[in-house]
């Protein structure tokens, strides 16, 4: 079996199906005798997406943030604005060349909506009241992926990795130390056990 780690995040501009380890993949998989097998070491809230542009869906893979965030299912659908409540006093204004909407309420922006398609909601900037920025990033299979908040000075202040249940499964602060939610010590001191023992 082949292993191969792409690295969709650093595509600089290039399209992912002319990346060498998709290629790689492909060409292997055409082949009926060779097993390929993915491995996903980096966030990416649009795997499923990236995969179906690929063509690699219906290879095996694993995907390190699946694993962290406790997501057992492979699929989804993804949030779409059809999903998400305004509040009250809320004027969106859509701006359909750059799929986004911008939500102001008495005349200041409190949200920008990033979208795929049109429809598919991405990420979702809050404009705090005391100036700083909250910025919440979606699974392409429908859940709240992470948090990040920002200072006024745009330097990340804390972020917060989520399960698809919405439970705080890991927290980073401004120096980069991540804490491990309470409930969740249990399952990363039996991983990092299992890897002792290997």
């Amino acid at each position: 079996m082949s292993l191969i780690i792409p690295n969709f995040k650093d595509c600089q501009d290039k399209a992912l199906a002319d990346l060498p380890e998709v290629v790689l993949a492909q060409m292997l998989q055409s082949d009926h005798n060779q097993h390929v097998q993915l491995a996903f070491l980096q966030q990416s809230y649009t795997l499923n997406r990236d995969l179906q542009e690929t063509g690699l869906q219906n290879v095996p893979y694993w995907n390190a943030f699946d694993d962290i965030q406790q997501v057992k299912d492979r699929n989804g659908l993804p949030l779409t604005i059809y999903d998400f409540s305004l509040s009250d006093g809320t004027e969106p204004i859509f701006n359909n060349g750059n799929n986004q909407i911008w939500l102001y309420q008495n005349n200041k922006l409190k949200m920008e909506v990033q979208l795929h398609n049109q429809i598919e909601i991405e990420q979702v900037t809050h404009f705090l009241d005391d100036g700083c920025i909250r910025i919440d990033n979606y699974d392409d299979r429908g859940f709240l992926s992470t948090s990040k908040w920002l200072t006024h000075e745009k330097e990340m202040s804390k972020m917060k990795w989520f399960t698809p249940f919405h439970e705080a499964v890991a927290e980073m602060n401004a120096k980069n130390k991540v804490t491990i939610s309470t409930h969740f010590r249990k399952f990363f001191k039996k991983i990092a056990m299992l890897m002792l023992i290997n």
